[in-house]
């Protein structure tokens, strides 16, 4: 609903906040010193872009490809959540299309570029915590790897080799037949399920897919070497 939609974006913006300083050596378009910070408009608008463009793309990969005009729409819902981060839709690509022509320019622009800490942040968050995650692990950085441009996956450090590239194509085939078969408990996150609770007028909270999530985080959260990196060793003035 509105009001835990806002809540959500006011912590999301109070830990931005603390995200602030100057590179510390120079990165492409940046010369040491630029200051940034997690705030800034254009910095947002781009996080916002990549999960919107992500969507789509892995829905179309392992699930089925959206129409163009399913792309439109889910585009324009985008723009409503980037409301919640102040930024107003005439200062954002009007329509899908200008959406596709700003990733275009983006990502061959010498604005984008990997620095040593977003190496070093990407190799801990791809590190299983345990032995038990790591065939999930494996699959994750080899289909990350897919994802990116060769550019910027170089650049990560990430290899996508004759084995990779086999996870990738074995994965892909999987979960095009498994996802459809899934219970709607597994496929969906809770806060779909507690959505349309809502839309009945039952109960908001579905303990089940909620449990199903828990266990989950419990198997993908971060290494505990990130959870001991705070915020200040990394984006330090």
């Amino acid at each position: 609903d509105l009001q835990n939609a806002l809540n959500a974006a006011e912590r999301v913006h109070g830990v931005h906040r603390r995200v602030r300083g100057t590179l510390p050596e120079s990165a492409a378009a940046y010369a040491k010193g630029t200051p940034y910070e997690a705030n800034d408009r254009q910095a947002l608008f781009w996080v916002l872009s990549t999960l919107t463009d992500t969507a789509i793309r892995v829905y179309g990969d392992l699930v089925q490809p959206l129409s163009l005009s399913e792309c439109e729409e889910l585009y324009r819902g985008s723009l409503r959540m980037a409301l919640l981060f102040g930024l107003l839709p005439d200062e954002l690509p009007p329509d899908y299309a200008a959406f596709q022509r700003y990733l275009d320019v983006s990502l061959h622009s010498d604005k984008l570029v990997v620095t040593p800490t977003a190496k070093a942040l990407a190799a801990q968050i791809l590190t299983p915590p345990s032995p038990v995650a790591a065939p999930v692990f494996r699959s994750i950085r080899a289909y990350t790897a897919y994802l990116l441009p060769e550019r910027l996956r170089e650049g990560f450090g990430l290899s996508y080799g004759a084995g990779d590239r086999l996870i990738v194509s074995t994965l892909r085939a999987t979960l095009r037949q498994l996802i459809p078969r899934l219970p709607p408990s597994v496929r969906y996150f809770p806060a779909y399920h507690d959505a349309e609770r809502r839309l009945r007028g039952e109960p908001l909270h579905d303990r089940q897919s909620h449990a199903i999530a828990r266990l989950w985080l419990k198997l993908l959260r971060p290494s505990p070497s990130l959870r001991g990196i705070r915020l200040r060793d990394l984006f330090a003035s």
